[in-house]
């Protein structure tokens, strides 16, 4: 009888993996793993996803130049000084602006880590170092709304942030389950639909008796309690 091939642990070609242990976690099982440590008692999961990672996000043009700037005039500075050193605060500049430069990186980096989810009661997301959840019953028409990107990427939102500026004008955000694949931005909307019917009894009764309740927030996770009318 043949010995069974040695597998490796994964990340450490040099160590052997005991072939009668269980395989590591895949990213998938990970990511259903961070979601589930943060459901109530009694909440039930209808689907699990990830974004597709990605270099840009809104106002990256932004961060790119403010840290293009932060790093040229330290070193004009430097320059106009002859080579000297440069006082000690004046080393934050090229710091910040290095961190501005990088901020494409640095955002395809946390996206890796983000993960979606959608319950019975609600739609999760995990991005990394915020979390942050809607009620379904807080999820009004038009909204859950499908829309693609220009890099054959699906986006779902679902709801809506206002931010006022100085002046008073008011700015709305519409917002929701980003990058998505065409697979995993099927299957969300199938499970936001989903979401919607479950919770549907629930608005009912609060737009009769302008009543909400405010259950207790699960460790590590916010929940945005929006309205989402037009």
């Amino acid at each position: 009888m043949s010995e069974p091939e040695p597998r490796y642990d994964r990340g450490d070609s040099r160590r052997l993996r005991d072939p009668s242990s269980p395989p590591p976690p895949t990213r998938e099982e990970r990511a259903r793993a961070r979601v589930e440590r943060r459901l109530r008692p009694g909440e039930s999961l209808l689907w699990v996803g990830r974004p597709v990672p990605t270099w840009w996000f809104e106002g990256w043009w932004v961060a790119m130049g403010v840290g293009a700037l932060f790093v040229a005039l330290p070193l004009r500075a430097w320059f106009v000084a002859g080579g000297r050193g440069l006082p000690a605060p004046m080393l934050v500049f090229p710091a910040v602006g290095l961190m501005g430069l990088l901020s494409p990186l640095l955002h395809r980096i946390l996206s890796s880590f983000a993960v979606y989810a959608v319950t019975d009661l609600r739609a999760i997301r995990i991005l990394p170092p915020f979390s942050d959840s809607v009620r379904g019953a807080d999820i009004e028409p038009p909204y859950p709304y499908r829309a693609p990107d220009a890099r054959g990427r699906e986006s779902w939102f679902f709801f809506k942030t206002v931010t006022r500026s100085r002046s008073g004008a008011e700015q709305f955000h519409h917002d929701g389950f980003r990058h998505l694949g065409p697979e995993d931005a099927n299957a969300a909307g199938e499970a936001l639909r989903r979401l919607v019917a479950a919770t549907e009894g629930l608005r009912s009764l609060e737009r009769r008796t302008g009543a909400r309740p405010a259950p207790a927030e699960p460790k590590g996770i916010r929940t945005r309690r929006i309205r989402t009318r037009q």
